[in-house]
C-alpha cells in the first residue's frame, strides 16, 4: 500500500469516526474549511520551488546539537525539520523508528524562510484549545503558527532538485517521485 493510500484510509477512518478520536460534523466542516482557505489564499504558490537556492539555516537536532544546512549537505540529502520542540522530535524519532535526524525550527523560522510558515485562523485556534491541542506549548511557540507539510530535497550546491508543497495536510507525494531525484543527486555527487 502506499502512502497516498495509507493517508487516504487514515483520513477516511478518522473522519467516519472510527478512530479513538471521534470528530463531529462540525469539527470537519472547520478542519476542511480552514484547509480550503489555506488552498484558496495561495500562499503555497510563493514557497520555494525547485531550482531555487535553499535558505541557509542552523537548528538544533533532537539531542540539543547545532546543526547546519551545509553540515546536512556534506553527508547527505536526507533531514527533517519540524516546529515542535527538541523532546517531541525525539519521540517522532523513537516512535518512528527514524534513522535520521528531526531538526527543531524554533517560531517556524526556517518555514518562513521557505515560504511555509502559515498563522492559523481565530476559528482554527478556538477548535483547537477545545480540543486541548495546545500547539504553542508543543512547539514552544506562543503563536499559533504551522508550517505546511512541505518536502525538499536539496542538492549539494543548495540548490533545490525537489520541491512539493500542498496546503492539504491530508496530501503526500509518493516516495517513488522522489527516488529518480535522489538517485540524480547522488551520481552528481559522485562525479
Amino acid at each position: 500500500m502506499s502512502l497516498l493510500e495509507h493517508l487516504d484510509a487514515f483520513k477516511a477512518d478518522f473522519e467516519g469516526g472510527k478512530l479513538a478520536c471521534k470528530p463531529s460534523p462540525q469539527v470537519l466542516d472547520i478542519m476542511h474549511r480552514a484547509t480550503a482557505e489555506l488552498i484558496a489564499s495561495g500562499q503555497s504558490l510563493h514557497a520555494k520551488k525547485a531550482e531555487d537556492k535553499a535558505p541557509e539555516f542552523t537548528l538544533k537536532d533532537s539531542d540539543g546539537q547545532d546543526v547546519s544546512l551545509a553540515e546536512l549537505l556534506a553527508k547527505g540529502p536526507v533531514v527533517a525539520i519540524s516546529p515542535q520542540t527538541a523532546p517531541n522530535s525525539r519521540r517522532s524519532q523513537r516512535d518512528n523508528s527514524l534513522t535520521f535526524p528531526i531538526l527543531s525550527d524554533e517560531k517556524s523560522r526556517v518555514a518562513a524562510a521557505f515560504g511555509l510558515r502559515f498563522s492559523l485562523t481565530d476559528y482554527l485556534v478556538e477548535l483547537d484549545k477545545g480540543l486541548k491541542n495546545d500547539l504553542p506549548a508543543f512547539n514552544d511557540d506562543p503563536a499559533w503558527v504551522l508550517p505546511m507539510p512541505a518536502r525538499y530535497m536539496i542538492g549539494f550546491d543548495s540548490v533545490i532538485a525537489y520541491a512539493e508543497v500542498n496546503p492539504d495536510y491530508t496530501q503526500r507525494p509518493d516516495r517513488s517521485e522522489l527516488l529518480p531525484v535522489l538517485d540524480k543527486l547522488r551520481a552528481t555527487s559522485a562525479a
